[in-house]
């Protein structure tokens, strides 16, 4: 395998081995960050600097190999949080969707990155459509080659299905008004990917279950 400009392309073997890497270097971090001196400096480090590793991953690898390192990634967060706030059990349901919360909905600001598998995978194809939709973007064989893989019904294609039927499947009202009703639709040169509203609305739905 090699990876281009942060995008692992190889076989399944060698995507597990950078998401295995991601998730060690992940650990290192935190456990650098647990011995900074206070509590407080622990837990802004520990939000500013830990959710930004793995999304990029995310983005390009397919979910089938990427959802049990975001489970993983999800689960070094928990543990860095019992030992800063002293727990001595675990984190409840509900508390895990607190700490899903955006700090500016009385949350915690740490999302999961498990629950955001699919909308990040779906979310990495639709902005190179865009690309290949831009007149100035991308050339005509790799234009072709994502025409091909969105309608593929095997390999990645499949697994874009799967993270458009996931979303869907949680989607409320306002979210359905901003998802592509399939990955043809997706490819339509006057669709927009709103990244933005759709993750407000994943919050939205991680706020409402949490109350």
């Amino acid at each position: 395998g090699v990876t281009i400009g942060g995008v692992p392309l190889g076989s399944v073997a060698y995507l597990h081995s950078i998401m295995r890497a991601n998730i060690e270097k992940t650990a290192k971090a935190i456990e650098a960050i647990m011995l900074l001196p206070s509590k407080q400096q622990q837990l802004i480090m520990l939000r500013s600097c830990i959710p930004g590793r793995i999304p990029h991953l995310l983005n390009v690898v397919d979910p089938m190999i990427s959802r049990e390192y975001a489970i993983r990634h999800d689960r070094l967060v928990q543990e860095a949080l019992m030992k800063i706030f002293e727990l001595n059990g675990e984190f409840d349901d509900r508390e895990k969707l607190q700490l899903q919360r955006k700090l500016s909905d009385h949350g915690l600001g740490f999302r999961s990155m498990e629950h955001s598998v699919s909308f990040l995978f779906l979310s990495g194809v639709a902005r190179a459509i865009h690309a290949k939709n831009h007149p100035l973007g991308l050339n005509e064989a790799v234009r072709k080659s994502i025409d091909w893989v969105v309608q593929a019904e095997q390999g990645y294609g499949a697994a874009l299905s799967g993270a458009l039927e996931d979303l869907w499947s949680v989607a409320d009202d306002q979210m359905k008004t901003q998802l592509p009703r399939s990955l043809k639709a997706l490819t339509d040169k006057t669709f927009q990917w709103k990244h933005q509203k759709i993750q407000e609305s994943l919050d939205r739905i991680i706020a409402r279950r949490h109350e």
